[in-house]
């Protein structure tokens, strides 16, 4: 190597170095948006066909269908309710962006925060895990991370004085708020962490209110769309075949989003 570079003097690796950097720069923040935008389409449909709240729109809609409505009204008041859904879970993403951005000031806290998110990230994909296995097994009572009794006998409670109403578009949409609201305590397992995420990558800042967009119509778009069977005639048992069926498959698949968000953030608490 000496007698290469006797002549002419070796070359500057501070130089090229500089060169992979400027590169990188200019790269990252494209390759960032592109999986970045992955990983969120990944988690707000696994969020909306997560089991507490699948069993949720199973019961609006069966309790819907007892009241004698069909077809349209069946669409309309589904629509309201998922619209209020939206709304609820958007305004609540915007809170936690706004909280999280005040942490810019403090790296120390944000990279504490990230180990926090990490450490409760790995506890659930664990307790998801052994959901699924319990499901597989046939033994649905002994699922973990579920909505309380308490806030699932709430929530029935709104849908039921929802449909009551004799104004039931705006009433059906006051529910779905509530709803939302309650069901964060099960919900919240998934969204806070995406919410985290999406401000984690800081090229990718300006674009997290249309990814939080973006995520919370992912997140109602399975209550569209079992609104949509319910209006064509789809039964009450019929969807609770289909909750039934998702309900173990979706937790191995939180078990997987949430054991690579654990690591994720992992790494961004080690400041790597």
């Amino acid at each position: 190597a000496v007698e290469q570079h006797r002549a002419t003097g070796a070359p500057s690796w501070g130089e090229r170095a500089e060169r992979i950097r400027a590169h990188a720069r200019e790269s990252l923040p494209q390759r960032l948006r592109r999986w970045g935008i992955l990983a969120i389409i990944g988690a707000g449909l696994l969020d909306g066909i997560n089991p507490c709240a699948f069993a949720t729109i199973v019961f609006f809609l069966s309790y819907l269908g007892m009241t004698g409505a069909q077809g349209r009204t069946v669409a309309l008041i589904g629509l309201c309710f998922s619209l209020g859904v939206f709304v609820a879970y958007f305004v609540f993403g915007l809170g936690i962006l706004n909280a999280t951005l005040a942490l810019d000031s403090f790296p120390l806290v944000r990279r504490a925060l990230y180990g926090v998110i990490a450490v409760a990230c790995a506890a659930f994909a664990l307790l998801s895990w052994r959901d699924y296995r319990a499901l597989a097994a046939g033994r649905p009572g002994d699922v973990s991370l579920r909505l309380p009794t308490t806030l699932k006998r709430k929530a029935h409670s709104l849908i039921r004085s929802g449909l009551r109403a004799r104004l039931l578009a705006p009433a059906s949409l006051l529910a779905g708020a509530g709803v939302a609201a309650l069901e964060l305590a099960c919900t919240g397992q998934v969204y806070v962490p995406a919410l985290i995420y999406m401000l984690s990558l800081t090229e990718a800042r300006a674009l997290a209110l249309r990814w939080l967009l973006l995520y919370d119509a992912l997140f109602v778009l399975p209550l569209l769309i079992l609104t949509a069977l319910a209006a064509w005639g789809t039964s009450s048992s019929r969807l609770a075949d289909i909750a039934r069926w998702q309900a173990g498959r979706t937790k191995a698949l939180l078990a997987l989003l949430l054991g690579l968000a654990a690591f994720y953030f992992g790494m961004r608490a080690a400041g790597l």
